[in-house]
């Protein structure tokens, strides 16, 4: 009974491993950016103006973009 409890508790462990594993890969390659401007969390490329990263909105409300 000892045994199989942790034959459980490892599965479990390795489980929640690379569950978490998983989230770190795919958030780096989801590419997540903070926008300079408006503070807005965004995945994507941002555009660049000025040295500052920007998201797509402020880019077409300021005209950097049409």
């Amino acid at each position: 009974m000892a045994g199989e409890m942790k034959k459980s508790k490892k599965g479990l462990v390795a489980i929640i491993v690379a569950i978490a594993a998983t989230i770190v890969v795919v958030s780096l390659l989801m590419n997540f950016h903070v926008c300079d401007f408006c503070g807005q969390s965004f995945f994507g490329q941002p555009y660049q103006a000025g040295g500052k990263s920007i998201c797509m909105t402020c880019a077409i409300n300021y005209h950097w973009i049409s």
